[in-house]
């Protein structure tokens, strides 16, 4: 037996009981460079209707020049809100306070703007290599993926926290709050693994 989900209604992933991903097709609604991170803002009455696409992709150069961008749903109305990022990667948004967090993996950091791209400040420095970032807006976390951990921390940068380490290279994160678990993807290890949100 297997489940589909349809992941930001562009990704669509089949899993199978197993938690491991069998198949991928992507919906082309825009033309990338590299995507690397995506979001979306949810509006309307019920918060089921999507209005914008938020995602960072990187340009093939040395050093390699991260963007971050924004688009209807459409794929129309495509503007860039940042540029010149390291390697911006993994990108979440706090829509409750018009916020987005991503991650700059060879910036070593984890940057925060407003939606619209202003405002933006460096929230925590000197991480290793920090790829995939998702919030517990309700409690005021962050977590994230590095070189063999994974991390959390105030959404202002502070209180930081190593919840596992010892693992390979995980990269994207995806939190279950109703019933408190992380889940992310091992690069090195090629599954997907969970725990308890607080390692």
């Amino acid at each position: 037996m297997k489940t589909t989900r349809a992941i930001f209604g562009v990704l669509k992933i089949t899993l199978g009981l197993t938690g491991r991903i069998c198949t991928s097709s992507l919906v082309p609604l825009l033309s990338l460079l590299t995507l690397a991170g995506l979001g979306l803002l949810i509006t309307g009455a019920e918060q089921t209707k999507a209005a914008s696409i938020y995602w960072t992709d990187e340009v093939d150069s040395r050093p390699i020049l991260g963007n971050i961008w924004r688009a209807n749903v459409d794929g129309s109305g495509k503007v860039r809100l940042a540029y010149g990022q390291n390697n911006c990667f993994g990108i979440a948004l706090n829509v409750s306070n018009g916020r987005m967090y991503w991650t700059d993996e060879d910036g070593g950091d984890i940057r925060s703007a407003n939606l619209d791209g202003t405002g933006q400040r460096v929230l925590c420095a000197g991480l290793n290599q920090p790829v995939g970032i998702a919030l517990d807006v309700a409690r005021g976390k962050m977590y994230w993926t590095e070189v063999g951990d994974i991390r959390s921390a105030n959404l202002d940068g502070t209180g930081k926290t190593t919840l596992l380490s010892g693992l390979g290279r995980p990269l994207g994160v995806a939190l279950d709050l109703s019933d408190g678990k992380m889940y992310w993807v091992d690069f090195n290890l090629n599954d997907i693994e969970r725990a308890n949100l607080d390692g």
